[in-house]
């Protein structure tokens, strides 16, 4: 029986996003870096694990649009959801 030591997607993701504090991850891209279908499922499950992803719609050369995702640093979460917080 073989078993796999293969890295979980989501992992992947954010180790991909933590490289640089201003990458963004296009729905195209995170399918052939990740060999994924479901890009959104994933970004999903890790917003639900508490990671702050934003995602941004962009409008490509053909006039369709597509989701572009990007991690909001820890402190830069915070500091907004504390100063939305107050009075």
């Amino acid at each position: 029986m073989t078993t796999s030591t293969r890295t979980p997607v989501r992992t992947r993701i954010l180790e991909y996003f933590n490289r640089d504090t201003n990458r963004t991850l296009s729905t195209a891209q995170a399918q052939t870096f990740f060999k994924i279908k479901n890009v959104s499922a994933r970004i999903s499950e890790l917003r639900a694990d508490g990671h702050d992803i934003r995602t941004t719609m962009k409008q490509g050369r053909d006039g369709v649009e597509r989701a572009v995702y990007s991690l909001v640093p820890a402190a830069v979460g915070r500091r907004k959801a504390r100063t939305g917080s107050r009075r």
